[in-house]
């Protein structure tokens, strides 16, 4: 990815319980919020490196923990958020394919499982190019409930086949 050694102590929160790895992130993007852009650029790539050297099995919990305190921050103060989102995205726009592809399936993947529909809406507008494809309607629905999720869905069979296939 990049010629960043990897923040070993972004890494050690791998090792932490949930809450306190979400904890320490957030206040280590607290901290990265108000650094100089150039300094946080580089911090960030020392972080992604660090990610990019996890497992399969280290990263999806990592990456959830990540992911929810980037919805939280981006509830919090969006521009912020966005400075920090915009920077992880830098460093992956110099990596390799293969880099870019698991991120993308990890968010994914995270996002269909394991994320609120408010977590999916608040993360949207920090990366809107890995969330655009999480079916955000359809989990809005699910959580509003069945009687009303039934109802959408008669709606949509009693829709047009063309207004069905462009989902208009």
């Amino acid at each position: 990815m990049t010629n960043q050694e990897p923040d070993a102590t972004w890494a050690a929160l791998g090792e932490l319980d949930d809450t306190e790895r979400q904890r320490a992130m957030s206040d280590r993007f607290h901290v990265l919020e108000e650094a100089p852009p150039d300094d946080r650029r580089r911090d960030i790539a020392a972080m992604v490196s660090a990610e990019d050297a996890m497992d399969d099995e280290s990263i999806y919990p990592f990456a959830l923990s990540r992911l929810r305190v980037w919805a939280q921050l981006a509830r919090e103060d969006l521009p912020k958020a966005q400075s920090i989102a915009a920077a992880y995205d830098e460093v992956y726009a110099e990596g390799t394919g293969t880099a870019a592809w698991r991120r993308a399936t990890v968010v994914q993947t995270i996002a269909r499982l394991d994320l609120s529909a408010d977590d999916i809406d608040a993360l949207s507008d920090l990366v809107p190019s890995l969330m655009r494809q999480i079916p955000r309607a359809r989990t809005t629905i699910l959580e509003r409930g069945a009687d009303e999720a039934e109802a959408v869905r008669a709606r949509r069979a009693a829709a047009p086949l063309w207004r069905r296939i462009l989902g208009r």
